[in-house]
């Protein structure tokens, strides 16, 4: 199972390594060819409080800029598509590299699409762009902080949720044959050591995200703390 991440960030360094550590093949597409560079030549370094730092060889992962998914998708097709930019790039990225793929699903079965953005509306936008395709919604609230291009911090565990937004409006055979779908990705990210869960209602966790985060974002400003260190002053708990 090969499978593509699109974003060379805290989350797709975090899962990407993650996953390669547990021996997966892992593409991760960047948007600079510095960064691709970096990959190439350092390997990628992961990091955890209380634990030892580990490197990942060049030769485990693949790191390619976005400019050249296409082209390099059609020679070894993927399995999945984990998006992992920002909500504001999600949409362009998917219009102009991972939409030029369609020209040859006559050959291939298109990947399954995983949307890591926080928000709404970017969902219904990438099927719109992506018809036909299996477009996922995907909520979690892992802790990462990428200290450069090559190294990431895993500063936190939490869980990650995917689902099917909007169900409601799919016939059971449908949903029943997303669901299994998802499964082959599911056990991937558990071998990785993610707590991952095939959520039932992926819309209300969404929601309930952007609640939490509405109330969260402005205090860590206030504060200039990360969400972990919310809780550690008693005189913010106050």
């Amino acid at each position: 199972m090969i499978i593509d991440i699109v974003g060379g960030g805290s989350l797709g360094l975090l899962y990407g390594s993650r996953m390669v550590l547990s021996g997966q093949s892992i593409r991760l597409w960047c948007r600079s060819m510095k960064q691709v560079e970096l990959l190439r030549s350092q390997g990628l370094y992961i990091s955890e409080e209380g634990a030892v730092t580990v490197k990942l060889e060049p030769h485990q992962f693949e790191a390619n800029i976005i400019e050249n998914f296409s082209e390099i998708w059609c020679q070894r097709p993927g399995d999945w598509l984990l998006l992992m930019t920002k909500q504001k790039d999600v949409l362009n990225v998917c219009r102009n590299y991972i939409e030029g793929i369609r020209s040859y699903l006559h050959l291939y079965h298109p990947p399954g699409v995983i949307c890591f953005q926080n928000g709404t509306g970017h969902v219904e936008s990438i099927q719109d762009i992506l018809q036909g395709w299996d477009v996922y919604t995907a909520i979690t609230t892992e802790g990462a902080k990428r200290i450069s291009g090559y190294e990431i911090f895993h500063a936190g565990r939490g869980d990650t949720w995917i689902g099917i937004s909007g169900k409601s409006n799919l016939f059971i055979t449908e949903l029943k044959r997303l669901e299994i779908r998802a499964d082959s990705l599911i056990n991937g990210l558990q071998q990785a050591g993610f707590k991952a869960l095939l959520s039932n209602d992926i819309d209300e966790i969404m929601y309930r995200k952007l609640l939490m985060n509405a109330v969260i974002n402005p205090l860590t400003s206030l504060w200039r703390v990360t969400n972990g260190q919310l809780l550690d002053s008693s005189q913010r708990m106050g």
